[in-house]
Formats: structure tokens, C-alpha cells, sequence
């Protein structure tokens, strides 16, 4: 019983100093949220073995204030929001023994969650307006590469074939700021994607978790998300004129179908996996590589049939 309370005290002390380093290096950098798994995998470990208890919890509150009064008020909110609470569901989820697809949408929404709360938190109390900076950000990046491509590409020429180009370059930065909250959810999704698999491969070899790329293999979409689609593609189909509206179906048309996308490409992966041969397998390989370069909508195509008729999974039993 010492033993168990003595590895229980150093593994939070072992928590604690990450988060005090890697806190550091939130608040010097802060793109290096991308690598917050250094706290998350600790932080499922500790309860996946020893469950969720008042020391952790009073440890993260703890350590909460701490950043708040070493940082700020700025980087304590967002360590909290973007670190902490992302790490504290992740262990929650894989304790709860979820499935693959449900571990992902959770956390997706969790962290868009967290995300546009830091957004809104930072525009109204601290008047920091970061969609504002990001739309100058996409300008700034837009107005250089039209810059470079006119001077160092068509030398200044007006030819059809450059005010193409220029427009297209436009009309591509232009759907960024448009798309802007369905990217956020995408980006979301993607950092739960990589996390959930880094966790589970980490803690599968201290044998608190068992992970097979099986389970990312059955990753799915409901029949009800089928339908749910195509009653927003009828529904924006109707003519409206509150702009809003429109906005947000169009997000939600693009996560639905990058999600989708997903899907169908483990499905393409799946397949080639089955091939009986290699000659099959080399042909899947060239066909899905030539549909990834230009031809994407078959995966949305093939992950939207899949969706319906659950293929996948069904060979996955047999």
C-alpha cells in the first residue's frame, strides 16, 4: 500500500514540473500547443492506474493558479482551456473504453469547445480579437503570394492564364476566412486523431490500455449522420436570405464531409490491405494515390456508401 502511494506521489510530482516546463514554453511560444501530448499522456496514465481522485484534482487546480499568478491571466485561461482540461477528458475517455470513432468526436468537440472559448474569453475581457488577426494574417499571406507569383512567375504580364491564377489564389485565401470555423473543427479533429493514437501506443506498453490499428480501422459514421447530411444539403438548397445561416451550414457541410473523406480513406486503406495479391494490391495503391491527387471527392463518395451499408466493418467481423 506505501508502495502504491509512493509511485502515486512521484508520478504527480512528475506531472507538475512538466506542466511547470512545458508552461514555460506555452507562454514563450505558443504553438507549441501542438506537442501538449508531453502532458496528456502523464495525466492519462496516472488515471488509467489510479483513477481520478481528490490528489490529481487538487493538483491540476493547484497548478491552475500557479500559471495564473507566474503567466497571467491570458496564459493561465489558455493553458487551462488548451491543456489541462483536453488532457484530463482524455484519460476519462480511454478509462471509459469508448470506441475509436466516439474517442475522436469528443475530443474534437472538447477542444473546438475549448478553442472558441479561449476566442470569445480573450475578445471580451481583454479585448484581443484573434479571428480579427487571423482574417489579417490570411491577407498578409494572400497579398504576398500574389506579389511573388506576378513579380518572379509571370513577370508582371496580364495574360489570361495569370488573372486565373491571381483570381484562384484569391478565391483560396478568401475560403479560408469564409471556412474559418469549420478548419478550426478540422484542426481540432486532426490533434485528437494523433493524441488518442500516441496515448493509447504509449500506455498499451505499460499495459494499462490495448491498442491495435484495428480499432482505428473501424472508425465510422452513423446511418443517422448519413441522413443528418442529407437533410442539411436539402435544407441549404432552399433559398434564404440570412447570411448567417448560410455560413453555418456551409461549415458544417465541409466537416461533415471531411469527415467523410476520413472515412472513405480507411476504407481505400482497408482495401488494399485485403488484396489477395501483390499485383492487387500495387493497382488499389496507384488508383487511390491518382483519386488523393485529383480526384478527392471519391473518398467522400466511397466513406458516404460506407457510412450507409457499414461494408468496413461488416469484413472486419468475418
Amino acid at each position: 500500500m506505501k508502495e502504491k502511494n509512493h509511485s502515486k506521489y512521484i508520478l504527480i510530482i512528475l506531472i507538475l514540473s512538466l506542466n511547470f516546463f512545458y508552461s514555460y514554453l506555452f507562454y514563450k511560444i505558443p504553438g507549441t500547443i501542438i506537442i501538449s501530448f508531453i502532458i496528456l499522456v502523464p495525466v492519462a496514465f496516472y488515471q488509467l492506474k489510479y483513477g481520478i481522485d481528490g490528489i490529481l484534482n487538487f493538483s491540476m487546480i493547484v497548478l491552475t493558479i500557479c500559471i495564473y499568478m507566474i503567466y497571467g491571466a491570458i496564459t493561465g485561461i489558455s493553458y487551462t482551456l488548451l491543456v489541462i482540461v483536453p488532457s484530463i477528458i482524455v484519460g476519462v475517455l480511454l478509462k471509459q473504453k469508448l470506441e475509436f470513432s466516439k474517442k475522436i468526436s469528443i475530443l474534437s468537440m472538447v477542444y473546438f469547445i475549448c478553442f472558441f472559448s479561449v476566442i470569445v474569453i480573450m475578445n471580451n475581457l481583454y479585448n484581443i480579437d484573434i479571428v480579427t488577426i487571423y482574417f489579417e494574417g490570411i491577407d498578409i499571406v494572400n497579398n504576398q503570394f500574389i506579389e511573388v507569383y506576378r513579380n518572379y512567375i509571370f513577370d508582371k504580364t496580364n495574360s489570361k492564364e495569370s488573372i486565373l491564377v491571381i483570381q484562384g489564389l484569391k478565391d483560396f485565401f478568401h475560403s479560408m476566412k469564409y471556412y474559418y470555423p469549420a478548419l478550426l473543427y478540422i484542426s481540432c479533429a486532426i490533434i485528437s486523431l494523433i493524441y488518442i493514437i500516441i496515448a493509447e501506443m504509449i500506455l498499451s506498453r505499460f499495459k494499462l490500455f490495448e491498442f491495435n490499428t484495428k480499432s482505428i480501422m473501424k472508425f465510422k459514421v452513423s446511418r443517422k449522420m448519413i441522413v443528418f447530411l442529407i437533410c442539411i444539403f436539402i435544407f441549404r438548397a432552399i433559398s434564404y436570405n440570412d447570411s448567417y445561416i448560410k455560413i453555418a451550414i456551409d461549415n458544417l457541410l465541409i466537416i461533415l464531409m471531411c469527415v467523410l473523406f476520413f472515412v472513405g480513406l480507411l476504407f481505400e486503406i482497408f482495401m488494399i490491405k485485403m488484396a489477395k495479391n501483390n499485383g492487387q494490391k500495387v493497382l488499389r495503391i496507384i488508383v487511390s494515390i491518382f483519386c488523393l491527387i485529383f480526384f478527392q471527392s471519391y473518398f467522400v463518395f466511397v466513406g458516404f456508401i460506407d457510412g450507409i451499408f457499414q461494408i468496413k466493418n461488416k469484413l472486419l467481423k468475418v
